[in-house]
């Protein structure tokens, strides 16, 4: 018998076999009824709120993904810098302190999936669990629950070690699309492409000229106070580094400080026939549409962590949306609905910026402006990304702000030290991150800007089916943090902590241990209680429950 006969004797069976495997492999499974590696005490009443919110959670397709669930661990949630982080550490405070930020990750999102609920759900949980048609009392016996399964975990001999192996976080590619699209052939092409496309970025940077004409841009500026001392920004990192972990642990409101006072101003050129493409807004979702309200400029801002030379430092980032990009200028295939850019600074330990770095929120176009005291940017040691250095960090004094200069199609032109003199256009608002993730309408009812999958529905470009061998759902669709792919060619994603490490040698060495103890008075527990407090509180003008 051939190898062909198999098709020629029952083609019918085989291929419907085939097709089922190919519809099954690549759906990610959720499920409602979590696996458990604590053993439940007599009071199973915990384990059931569980089940019973994650089967809400499943039935309403609602879930936060900034973060991922850890498997066997349902009260955690796990995002790439604590799992690279958490193989590091051998001392039983360390180990304490990583799971405790991981419970915080699942608390946070947990709140916000259960703000989202329709409102009869919500009611239904919290009578049946809190005893009262109350949120805030449901998320408090959500938060008594987390911290009882904390301590069932923290009871348990060499509990570490084999929560360590549940915390690594699947990338947002697929094999099977790559097997699919023939993906070693496929990438020859793209590779070459990408290339191309990165090196045409950075030649119209180094071509930029900023004397150039400004009638047709706008500059925008945020609407927040002067910035911090470099002082006082090594104050608040310092103050608020877990001296076991070695991590800055910000309060919201040391994160508002931090995020106001690196902030940077806009200049965006207008295209003449279609400027309103080009303007920054705020996210709104209105009778069940998403809309970008340019009548308010808003940038949107959140703190991550990642490594410098192996150590925990802190990044904030900045977020702008823009309503669309249907330019005649970029090809028809990248048009879409919803635009925008990410743009984050790292800094070092002592408060010092060493990297700004951008993508647009697809995660496409990921470029370095690296501070060349820092970074040996004439030898990297993955020389493929040379094309992605843009240019020079920009020296600047201490308070003075940096400004992005972004083209009419969205595609950034240059950095440099703000210009006092020059009067801002638009001022914007600085707003958390979280509030992407919990829309609320004029109704009063919460969804988020991003589907269970991290990915703004209706943003979808024709290029996604041209680079589907590539393996990326979706490529160019606007996503959420924590799911931004951003190379076509391997793997690598924006939030990956070795970033840095694993593209650039340092010219100077890594900072000292700090020689401090932190005061209990400013320990994890005050800021954990603060967080509970806040996220207790329905957000204003909503009446989440009668």
């Amino acid at each position: 018998m051939s190898s062909c006969s198999i098709w020629s004797s029952r083609p019918r069976t085989v291929l419907n076999a085939i097709i089922a495997v190919c519809l099954l492999l690549p759906i990610g499974c959720t499920t409602a009824t979590p696996h458990w590696n604590i053993t439940p005490e007599s009071d199973t009443s915990c384990i059931e709120l569980w089940h019973d919110m994650e089967q809400s959670f499943s039935n309403n397709d609602i879930y936060d993904v900034a973060s991922a669930r850890v498997g066997g661990y349902p009260f955690l949630r796990s995002n790439r810098f604590y799992a690279a982080a958490a193989s590091q550490f051998e001392h039983p405070e360390q180990q304490r302190q990583i799971i405790h930020q991981l419970q915080q990750l699942d608390l946070e999102g947990r709140y916000r999936e259960l703000n989202r609920l329709p409102s009869s759900e919500q009611q239904r949980l919290s009578l049946r669990w809190a005893g009262a048609p109350s949120l805030g009392a449901l998320k408090a016996k959500v938060s008594r629950c987390s911290s009882k399964f904390l301590r069932q975990t923290f009871n348990q001999e060499n509990f570490y070690q084999p929560l360590t192996q549940t915390l690594a976080i699947d990338d947002d590619y697929s094999s099977w699309q790559r097997t699919v699209g023939v993906y070693p052939l496929a990438s020859w092409f793209v590779s070459s492409s990408a290339h191309r496309a990165h090196l045409k970025i950075q030649q119209k940077i180094q071509a930029y000229d900023p004397t150039q004409q400004t009638q047709n841009s706008i500059t925008y500026r945020p609407q927040v106070r002067r910035p911090l001392s470099h002082k006082a920004m090594r104050a608040i990192l310092k103050s608020t580094r877990d001296n076991w972990i070695s991590t800055s642990l910000l309060s919201s409101a040391d994160m508002q400080r931090i995020a106001h006072s690196w902030a940077p101003s806009l200049r965006q050129f207008i295209d003449p026939e279609n400027g309103t493409n080009n303007l920054i807004g705020r996210v709104r979702r209105d009778n069940g549409t998403i809309n970008v309200d340019t009548q308010q400029p808003t940038v949107y801002y959140y703190t991550s962590h990642t490594l410098l030379q192996g150590q925990p430092t802190i990044q904030i980032n900045y977020v702008f949306w823009y309503a669309s990009n249907h330019s005649k200028k970029i090809s028809w295939w990248a048009r879409g609905n919803m635009d925008g850019f990410t743009l984050r600074y790292t800094l070092t330990r002592t408060g010092e910026l060493a990297m700004v770095d951008i993508i647009k929120n697809c995660g496409c176009y990921h470029g370095f402006i690296p501070n060349d005291a820092l970074f040996d940017i004439e030898n990297l040691k993955q020389p493929e990304r040379g094309a992605q250095i843009l240019q020079h960090l920009p020296q600047h004094d201490e308070r003075q702000r940096l400004e992005v200069v972004l083209s009419d199609i969205h595609q950034i032109l240059h950095v440099s030290t703000a210009n006092k003199n020059v009067p801002a256009q638009q001022l914007y608002l600085l707003r958390p991150y979280s509030d992407l993730e919990q829309l609320v309408d004029e109704e009063g009812h919460t969804s988020s800007l991003f589907n269970a999958q991290g990915i703004v529905p209706n943003t979808t470009r024709a290029e996604a089916a041209m680079l589907y061998s590539m393996g990326i759902k979706s490529v160019g669709s606007m996503r959420q943090r924590g799911h931004q792919p951003i190379t076509l060619i391997g793997l690598d994603h924006f939030d990956n902590p070795h970033l840095f490490d694993q593209t650039f040698h340092y010219l100077q060495p890594p900072t000292k241990p700090d020689r401090y103890l932190r005061r209990s008075s400013s320990g994890l527990s005050k800021r954990v209680n603060s967080l509970k407090q806040m996220t207790q509180q329905p957000s204003p003008g909503k009446r989440l429950l009668p």
